[in-house]
């Protein structure tokens, strides 16, 4: 049976009370803004009709992924518990690929909730460009907050993962399932 990948950008955060240029903090426990959770939900209700059950649900530990992974188990049927990773707040493509890798190989549907520029690379990595090629070029475009992209990919185990061994199935973003 062939692995499908769900991968979730965290939902708009806050650099509150300062702006993006001049923030002063820890980027960590920065949490998601008023937009991020409508985003959140609105993407967590969407994925609920569209997904339905998963196995399991990984995140990064930073704040603004729990809340955005948070949101989307209360939408989405999970079989087994969410699992917040610090491994999985990276900025980097080839971290979060090793992460897959080394995920149980019982899990056939997962949801990943992380961070750009990791997602959007990831996502070109393992994404046959030549297959729905509307849903790459957008994803190729921008991954913005809260954007999700679906993976089937041609894999029985999860380390089997290697440059263009899925088919992009969908990418949606808030604005794209409330236009």
């Amino acid at each position: 049976m062939a692995k499908e990948l769900i991968l979730v950008r965290h939902a708009k955060s806050s650099w509150s009370p300062y702006s993006k240029n001049t923030f002063v903090g820890e980027d960590h426990s920065r949490p998601l803004n008023f937009r991020g959770q409508i985003a959140a939900k609105s993407i967590a209700s969407h994925l609920s009709s569209k997904v339905g059950i998963v196995d399991k649900v990984f995140s990064s530990s930073a704040r603004r992924a729990v809340q955005t992974a948070d949101i989307i188990v209360s939408h989405v049927t999970s079989v087994h518990k969410n699992d917040v990773v610090s491994e999985l707040y990276t900025f980097e493509a080839d971290r979060l690929c090793n992460y897959v890798r080394k995920i149980n190989n019982e899990f056939e549907k997962i949801i990943i909730v992380g961070h750009n520029p990791a997602m959007q690379e990831f996502c070109k990595y393992l994404a046959n460009p030549n297959n729905f090629s509307r849903h790459y070029k957008n994803l190729e475009k921008k991954y913005p907050t809260c954007g999700v992209a679906v993976i089937k990919l041609r894999c029985k185990n999860w380390n089997d993962l290697t440059n263009n061994c899925g088919n992009l199935e969908n990418f949606v973003t808030p604005k794209s399932i409330s236009d």
